[in-house]
């Protein structure tokens, strides 16, 4: 008796959607010989036996993924901790060096001023010359030098730069940093080359995983939707890792939230389709499969189909939903469909097979942890905050202030706790103003804090009168649509309202990397002064402050950080319209500017148009560099360490990163982090 042609691929149909490779009881499944006529030849099917090898090489292949991915993650991690202690090393050596200078001045002064002077103070005039006016901020070109000709060359080390011009690591570096034009017509931004080379390796990692060892043919078409759904739940958790505020992976690479979310979301991609091949894969299967037992009605109206189609549109409708165009004009749609699709779709998928239920269950964890113990038990606090609109009538300035208590010893080593126990410079929170209507009551946005980083850890501590630090928070809210015309139009009828506020959020690398920096440059684009001027307030007007990750307390100012008064300090402000400068206040402005703040600000942008970035930037660190070798500073070979910390509107991020492309392949010292917060 000839045994049905389809019937071996049905069986194994039935073998992979309905058994592991473990039984119910523990015991190992050896041998198929199923068969719903009772024949065993199906045992003796070469096709059945090469198809049940290929779903178990499958089951175990895929374990390899997460060792990979497990590999990339501590070597990430090696590197940048190696990075962090050699960072610690060279600042401790800066520090006995700097200590050393000041035991000897210290000898020749009466009461400590002049300590205290060097330790904290910046002085204006060992910085180069602000371009602040007595009236106006205004700037309409290029300053000329303190001394000289403004066509004198630099002094010194320009000779070690040019040789350095065609140095292979130099170019190298420029290339990875270099960030592409928008694509035509869609509008899409790419990402800098060498996050798009990564992105496109770990694309080709999944590819390779999907592919392995298969062959495209009609009996292969289950095996390859088989593999796109192992590799699709392998990746499951990361998807939800790479997401989460409050993921380890930020701690273990230094990655700051940003920069994960790009990852976060081309994961989402692959997962997609990886998804629409498990999908188109099983449906060909059943191709092969059909007959008068085995119709297409009975293959769509089983359980199994029901629940894996209601995932499969669950995961799609979620990624559409997500492209930037619907983000940022549907935000709140956005948002509602974002959480509430994905707890479907996990549901979906848990019951839809159970081979998936392990990574299922693991990326429901990372969630509900996240959301629920770090975000709403931990990180979400209750404020009463004043609503004021701004003189351009389309801008919100939100501002409330507290006493911080004293930290417990919990939020010091976790960093937890809530906005209450104070914040770091560039970091952000999510806020929700429940007065606005309903549909706010569930809404969070975020907004990088405006104001002055407090501190958290041991700095905050009772002051000589038993008080405590004060916290002053301010936010910047810009009105587009949605909630932040709605919060501008409550400002106007009510200068107050309730907000729960859920952070901070953000990494100190931003930070870290203008302190090591012999020239600290930020660049700000409108409201992305949010992001500088804690930085810049950080950096002058409280210099003798610890690192932000350090809970060492300074008492005494000959173990100050650095040599402050060594390094300059400079920012662009590129503003849309003059009444914007009010965000930050005039008075505010000078206090940073008698520190030594140089400030450029070129005429706004809604009379003027766009200012050339490129130049800006380069001329600025032409022009602190030859102020350094004015005073002395390095020899023939020396040169200056550019840091530069840029926040605005995509275009200006990718001028002011291209530009600094250029200066490095050029041979300087510069690096760069962009801060630009993505939903």
């Amino acid at each position: 008796m000839d045994y049905p042609s389809d019937e071996w691929l049905r069986t194994a149909l039935r073998y992979s959607l309905k058994t592991s490779l473990r039984h119910s009881d523990g015991s190992r499944v050896e041998d198929i010989t199923v068969s719903r006529s009772g024949n065993d030849l199906l045992q003796h099917d070469n096709r059945f036996y090469a198809l049940i090898k290929g779903i178990r090489f499958s089951r175990k292949f895929i374990l390899t993924y997460q060792v990979v991915l497990l590999v990339i993650l501590l070597s990430t991690t090696i590197v940048h901790w190696s990075k962090k202690i050699h960072r610690a090393r060279r600042k401790r050596n800066t520090q006995n060096r700097t200590q050393k200078q000041w035991n000897a001045s210290a000898k020749d002064t009466l009461d400590g001023v002049r300590v205290r002077e060097r330790d904290c103070g910046y002085s204006p005039s060992s910085s180069s010359s602000s371009t602040v006016q007595e009236n106006a901020y205004f700037y309409s070109g290029h300053p000329p030098p303190k001394n000289g000709h403004e066509n004198t060359p630099l002094l010194g080390g320009q000779k070690a730069i040019s040789s350095q011009k065609h140095n292979a690591i130099s170019r190298l570096r420029a290339f990875l940093l270099y960030q592409p034009r928008q694509i035509p017509y869609i509008k899409k931004t790419l990402s800098p080359n060498g996050t798009t080379i990564f992105i496109l390796l770990f694309v080709s990692l999944n590819v390779f995983y999907t592919f392995f060892r298969l062959t495209l043919t009609e009996e292969t078409f289950f095996l390859l939707g088989d593999r796109a759904g192992l590799v699709f739940v392998a990746n499951l958790p990361w998807l939800y890792l790479l997401s989460a505020k409050n993921t380890p992976i930020k701690h273990l690479t230094g990655y700051s939230y940003d920069a994960l979310n790009i990852f976060h979301r081309r994961l989402g991609e692959i997962l997609c389709l990886e998804a629409l091949i498990h999908t188109i894969g099983m449906f060909l299967a059943f191709l092969t499969l059909q007959s008068p037992r085995f119709t297409f009605l009975r293959f769509l109206t089983s359980k199994i189909t029901i629940l894996g189609l209601l995932a499969f549109v669950s995961y799609e409708t979620l990624y559409f939903s997500s492209l930037s165009s619907i983000r940022q004009r549907w935000y709140e749609t956005f948002l509602l469909l974002h959480v509430l699709l994905q707890l479907a779709a996990l549901i979906f998928l848990f019951f839809h097979h159970h081979g998936a239920r392990p990574y299922v269950a693991a990326a429901m964890a990372i969630f509900l942890i996240d959301r629920l113990v770090f975000r709403l038990l931990s990180q979400t606090r209750t404020l009463r905050a004043d609503l004021t609109v701004a003189h351009d009538e389309n801008t919100v300035l939100v501002s409330t202030n507290w006493q911080l208590p004293r930290p417990l010893l919990w939020t010091r080593w976790t960093g937890l706790g809530g906005v209450k126990y104070g914040w770091k410079p560039a970091q952000h929170v999510y806020i929700t103003v429940p007065s606005l209507g309903r549909r706010h009551v569930l809404q969070a946005h975020p907004f990088t804090i405006a104001s002055a980083a407090p501190g958290r850890g041991k700095r905050v501590a009772e002051d000589s009168e038993g008080g405590t630090t004060h916290a002053w928070l301010n936010l910047i809210v810009r009105a587009h649509d949605g909630f932040s015309r709605d919060l501008l139009q409550h400002a106007l009828s009510r200068p107050q309202a309730t907000l729960r506020v859920d952070g901070p959020y953000g990494s100190s690398s931003a930070l870290h990397l203008l302190r090591d920096a012999d020239l600290a440059l930020l660049v700000a684009g409108g409201s992305g002064i949010a992001v500088a001027f804690p930085l810049l307030w950080s950096l002058l007007m409280d210099p003798c402050s610890p690192s932000p990750d350090s809970d060492d307390d300074i008492e005494d100012p000959h173990h100050a950080r650095r040599h402050e008064s060594a390094r300059r300090v400079c920012l662009i402000w590129i503003v849309h319209r003059a009444e914007h400068l009010a965000w930050i206040g005039d008075e505010r402005l000078r206090e940073l500017d008698e520190r030594g703040l140089d400030i450029v600000v070129p005429q706004p942008t809604g009379e003027a148009g766009r200012p050339d970035m490129r130049m800006l930037v380069r001329n600025a660190a032409e022009r602190h560099e030859k102020g350094f070798r004015e005073e002395g500073w390095g020899g023939p070979k020396w040169n200056m360490r550019t840091a530069v910390v840029c926040s605005g509107p995509d275009e200006m991020n990718r001028e002011v990163r291209n530009e600094c492309a250029g200066m490095i392949r050029d041979g300087r010292d510069v690096a760069i982090e962009v801060e630009k917060f993505g939903w």
